[in-house]
């Protein structure tokens, strides 16, 4: 599996997920293709994140359609379903509804995803 995006987190506490080389190539092509949205572009290009820590719980919640990464969430084993508790750390896009992403990363090469509060 390559790895498409870098991430780190911010002194501020917000994820910088940047592009490598190897996902600037990928997302043009992508781009190019014109066949997928920007919510299958992101999953696309984060899959390394996804196996690796953290998880796409974009739809999730109620209150925005916007991408959203969370890590440390907890886990029971009841329900056999992970759960966010004080531990989670949430970040979402709230520019979704006006912003490419696609086009943003072309642009600038990272998006910045905002920890959500009470994270």
């Amino acid at each position: 599996m390559r790895q498409l995006l870098t991430d780190e987190i911010l002194p501020n506490g917000n994820l910088k997920l940047s592009l490598t080389e190897d996902g600037r190539e990928e997302l043009l092509e992508l781009i190019e293709k014109d066949e997928l949205n920007d919510e299958e572009i992101l999953c696309t290009l984060w899959e390394f994140q996804i196996c690796n820590g953290y998880k796409d719980i974009t739809g999730t919640l109620l209150l925005t359609e916007s991408p959203v990464l969370a890590t440390d969430m907890a886990y029971d084993e009841k329900t056999d379903c992970d759960f966010i508790d004080k531990n989670t750390k949430v970040y979402w896009f709230p520019n979704y509804m006006v912003t490419n992403l696609a086009k943003e990363l072309v642009d600038t090469g990272y998006l910045v995803f905002t920890l959500a509060k009470n994270s």
